[in-house]
């Protein structure tokens, strides 16, 4: 009996990954998406979170500006993770897995 295979799956897996190894950067608002912001904190966006914290986010200098302390106290009083890094890297681990099997 001949068995008959469908590598569809593994193509479009590859390709996925491709796509990505292509991409230099990502902006922080794909990562930190609105969805995943509304399901791991009080917040509706990105944009909400930082406003609520008093944060005046307009560039990445904005960002980096803000003492460590400050936002990682911020996030760990309004989340289930202890610093903003934390979160990102959560957020980064959930974007990256769905890019990877997107379609699939």
């Amino acid at each position: 009996m001949k068995m008959k295979s469908d590598l569809s799956g593994l193509k479009k897996l590859s390709e996925n990954i491709k796509k990505i190894e292509s991409e230099q950067t990502v902006p922080l608002t794909d990562i930190l998406s609105d969805s995943f912001i509304q399901s791991k904190t009080p917040f509706s966006s990105l944009s909400e979170l930082f406003e609520k914290g008093g944060f005046n986010i307009e560039s990445n200098e904005d960002l980096e500006a803000i003492p460590d302390e400050e936002l990682n106290g911020f996030i760990a009083s309004h989340t289930n993770y202890e610093t903003f890094q934390e979160m990102i890297g959560d957020a980064g681990a959930i974007y990256m897995s769905n890019l990877i099997f997107k379609g699939l």
